[in-house]
């Protein structure tokens, strides 16, 4: 099929192409039968032996995107008897048993195994089995064995997370609803299955019409004599065991006369995305409804107050909300008085007050300046509300016109497009402010009207009262670009983005037309005493005089701690794809320089002591470990010791040991006495703190069993080390791992705040993670992302109480990160654009020749630096003003998908807490 759809418009799925040879139901297949099917191609059958309980139709067919495969097996049983057919697929599934179709689930998802559960009786004898899988993208096979009954029932009874397999499902017309609650349930093995009650209400709670019906059955509402209004059908099932679960099924009956209206620049309608918000700035549901003539009818008077925000084009790249809150009191509207709401007028109030309240008294007199010039710009030039909207959120500033070439400002947060306009407002000197021990970037941005050769930056030394700032502390980076051919999310948009920071070492030729940005990083040292430092910036090229610019930097008068406040563990490693033929001394100097990258970035690495592994060995008899740790505690010493990495991964959990298989008697007895003595090591060597297990990833509901005798294992052998446990099938940290785990990493989308500080009360740790997901509207690091995202979720971190900050790796190079953007899986489904690799090879074409370099920086890794140096600023402020704190973070950060994403604002607020924390 060309257009794939999990409905009654796939095709394939629906097509019986077996009719030439029986059909569906009396088909025979045997190896090596060709037919003509019904679409006029030819097809054969093949025997298919696999070494494992998971068929790969991905792999064992060369089409194998927008299909559909059949799969025969003949089974014996030695007597007639009821069992459970157990299947997992990805990703909708057919199965006849005995010529009759047994199943139909026709939905997306990946294959796990029992995933659905079906009550079959086998006949004596020879049983024939035939499943029809279909197939969108990405990964494609399924899962099918034979369970006992009894066993399944009473497991089935018996586990709570099974309940999430309750799903609802529904639609509605002018004239009826329905619902369907549990279609693909597990239940429907149980003896008697249970029912489900639905009930259609109001919103006021009044309930209209009630009916019941068994798990897996459609219940029909007869809607067409309803008021117009919003109404809900509410599920509820009651299960074995007295456990139980519901859902809700929300339907708009007529049409409102309550409306939003949307333009573009020119004041014509727009399509943009909208949400509406509650009390709470959670999204509401089916709160809004897209009409023909462009306008947005609102359809949950239920929900009041409600707030309204509109995802439009940056001033520069991708895209970025707006919020409209109606002077922060948000919008009510009231029975039979119907309001309309100009979004993007709305959205530009909303801007201006919240610019105008992060103004206090001890805002600098600069930023103080810029602020006003720009709502002065808005008379000045008459601009309309999205012009509005562009101007007061970016921080981006014209600096100088001369010979041809413009110079512009732009922060470290801000991310600027290759053919972004000139900022309107202006500004005659650079500014920037950090604590001692700190880094702070700034972007200068190069345009000229004609191509020009030779271009060179050089930066003067800085001085306050004849002290000096060396300008060897000062870094210039080049600005790169990678071009976004499929855009990651709702952020992104396609064309070229900003993202490697590779070292300016040779002189710059400027295109005509095209911005060239100059990425410097300033580094305040521990000793450099506060005060505001000045200095030069000067550029040269062929054809035009010195420009220079005035800079201003100040430093304030209290420094960031060497160690990190939080934990954080990322994945990093020595690509020798990308080093060339790297000899063992030269990899062990490269895996060095990227240990000293991270540790300039304030990130620690899953495996700091890689190449200087624990040693252990078994001899005796019995067997014995013999464990030397002296590679291991120079490479510690020096990573935990002086780089002030904070956390560390220990082991994994072996397969076996000495062959003998894991959790084996005698397998138990190795483990326990091996890590023992290691955790006792770690204790000795004051780095026990900084140590973890990290064994198992994202394991499924029907791996919790195995994953817990693991952690119950770690436990016994070393109670004192933490076992991390990532989480991404359901919210955590998770009641079924209580007692076992200790250091829980959800899902950023899955964590779960008061079951965190309830961990954390008995002295576990909570961090979370970002790998592919979750995308828009939560924060990634993802290139097609504003360069706020990548940064403000450190801020999230601190104002929800984590703990640490887990991502998979920095290093991914599967494919040449400077050739594609786009971060591909083994079986090349799209990850997203720059997903696991935050730095960059340090060539861009892989050597022969041994190259022993750090890898490239990148805008994103920087802001995820200039992220962990924020939160030593919000612990500081804390001390000070815990008050002050909370107020500025709940004005940043509403939710994890409702935050401030502009610029501008931020920055404001980071200068307030510097002055406050200085105390001045």
């Amino acid at each position: 099929v060309k257009e794939y759809r999990h409905d009654k418009t796939t095709l394939g799925y629906y097509i019986d192409y077996l009719k030439p040879i029986g059909g569906e139901t009396e088909v025979k297949p045997e190896d090596g039968l060709k037919f003509t099917s019904v679409d006029g191609k030819s097809y054969q059958w093949h025997n298919y032996h696999s070494k494992n309980d998971y068929i790969d139709l991905f792999s064992i067919f060369k089409k194998n995107q927008g299909v559909v495969a059949y799969a025969a097996t003949e089974l014996l049983a030695d007597k007639a008897q009821e069992v459970v057919l157990a299947v997992g697929s990805n990703d909708g599934v057919k199965i006849w048993l005995n010529g009759k179709l047994i199943w139909d689930n026709h939905l997306p998802r990946m294959a796990q195994k029992d995933d659905d559960l079906i009550r079959v009786r086998l006949n004596t004898g020879k049983n024939f089995l035939l499943l029809k899988v279909d197939q969108g993208s990405g990964k494609w096979g399924f899962y099918a064995r034979f369970l006992k009954l009894k066993e399944q029932i009473s497991a089935l009874e018996h586990a709570e997370n099974l309940i999430k397999s309750i799903k609802l499902k529904g639609r509605n017309t002018e004239n009826e609803a329905v619902v369907t609650m549990g279609r693909n349930s597990n239940y429907l093995i149980l003896d008697t299955i249970p029912h489900y009650t639905a009930k259609l209400r109001r919103a006021q709670g009044q309930i209209l019409q009630k009916q019941s019906a068994i798990l897996g059955d459609s219940l029909i509402f007869k809607t067409d004599n309803l008021p117009s209004g919003p109404y809900w059908i509410k599920c509820s099932a009651a299960l074995p065991n007295n456990l139980s679960a519901e859902n809700e099924y929300f339907f708009y009956q007529g049409k409102s006369k309550d409306k939003i209206l949307v333009y573009n620049e020119k004041g014509r309608p727009a399509l943009y995305r909208t949400e509406l918000l509650d009390a709470n700035f959670q999204p509401v549901e089916n709160g809004l409804i897209q009409q023909k003539d462009s306008t947005i009818s609102i359809i949950r008077p239920d929900v009041s107050p409600f707030y309204v925000r509109f995802l439009i084009p940056s001033p520069s790249l991708g895209y970025r909300w707006f919020l409209a809150d109606n002077g922060g009191r948000g919008f009510c509207i009231q029975a039979d008085s119907p309001i309309t709401i100009d979004l993007p007028k709305e959205a530009a109030k909303t801007l201006i007050r919240g610019l105008k309240e992060s103004i206090t008294s001890d805002t600098p007199r600069w930023i103080k300046q810029n602020i006003m010039h720009r709502l002065e710009l808005i008379h000045k030039n008459n601009l309309n509300s999205l012009q509005i909207l562009k101007l007061l959120s970016t921080a981006k500033s014209a600096l100088i016109q001369k010979d041809g070439l413009a110079v512009w400002y732009a922060p470290g947060i801000e991310k600027v497009a290759r053919e972004e306009s000139l900022p309107l407002i202006k500004s005659d000197t650079l500014r920037l402010s950090l604590a001692c021990n700190e880094y702070e970037p700034f972007q200068i941005v190069l345009k000229a009207d004609k191509d020009i050769k030779n271009l060179s930056l050089k930066l003067s030394n800085l001085s306050s009262d004849n002290i000096t700032f060396p300008s060897d502390d000062l870094e210039v980076l080049n600005v790169e670009y990678v071009e976004i051919e499929t855009v990651t999310d709702l952020y992104g948009s396609k064309g070229f983005w900003p993202d490697p920071l590779p070292a300016l070492k040779n002189k710059i030729t400027l295109k005509k037309g095209q911005n060239h940005p100059l990425w410097i990083n300033v580094h305040a040292l521990k000793n450099q005493k506060a005060g505001v430092y000045k200095g030069k910036v000067i550029i040269s090229g062929d054809g035009i005089a010195d420009i220079i610019i005035p800079l201003s930097v100040k430093v304030y008068d209290f420094t960031l701690p060497d160690e990190p406040s939080i934990e954080s563990a990322y994945g990093v490693s020595v690509n020798k794809d990308y080093h060339g033929n790297l000899s063992d001394k030269q990899w062990r100097e490269t895996h060095d320089l990227y240990m000293q990258l991270c540790a300039q970035h304030r990130i620690s690495p899953y495996s700091p002591h890689a190449g200087a592994e624990i040693k252990i060995k078994y001899e005796g008899n019995p067997l014995e470990p013999h464990i030397d740790y002296s590679d291991f505690d120079k490479a510690m010493s020096r990573y935990l010791d002086d780089f002030k990495f904070t956390s560390f991964r220990v082991s994994s959990l072996p397969a076996a040991i000495m062959g003998y298989e894991r959790y084996s008697d005698e397998y138990n007895r190795l483990f326990k006495l091996t890590y023992h003595d290691v955790q006792e090591h770690l204790r000795k060597k004051g780095w026990l703190h900084k140590a973890y297990w990290y064994w198992v990833d994202e394991p499924p509901i029907n791996k919790y069993a195995d994953v817990k005798k693991g952690m119950e294992l770690l436990k016994e052998a070393c109670p004192d080390m933490r076992r991390l446990l990532t989480c991404n099938n359901e919210d955590a940290p998770i009641p079924y791992f209580f007692g076992t785990v200790n250091l829980w990493v959800p899902i950023m989308d899955r964590y779960n705040f008061e079951a965190a500080h309830a961990r954390q009360r008995v002295g576990e740790n909570v961090w979370w993670y970002v790998c592919t997901g979750p995308k828009g509207p939560y924060p990634n690091n993802f290139i097609d992302h504003p360069a706020i995202n990548h940064r403000i979720r450190f801020w999230m971190i601190d104002k929800f109480d984590l703990d640490g900050s887990l991502y998979w790796s920095i290093t991914y190079w599967a494919q040449n990160p400077w050739q594609s953007a786009m971060s591909y899986s083994p079986t090349k489904g799209m990850w997203g654009n720059g997903d696991g690799r935050l730095l960059y090879p340090p060539r861009k074409t892989k050597p022969v020749q041994a190259v022993v370099e750090a890898p490239v920086t990148s805008i994103r890794f920087e802001n995820l630096r200039d992220g962990m140096e924020d939160i030593e600023y919000l612990k500081l402020l804390r001390k000070k003003d815990a008050q002050l704190t909370k107020n500025i973070e709940n004005r940043l950060i509403k939710t994890m998908t409702v935050f401030e994403q502009n610029p501008l604002i931020l920055l404001i607020e980071r200068a307030h807490i510097g002055q406050v924390i200085e105390g001045n």
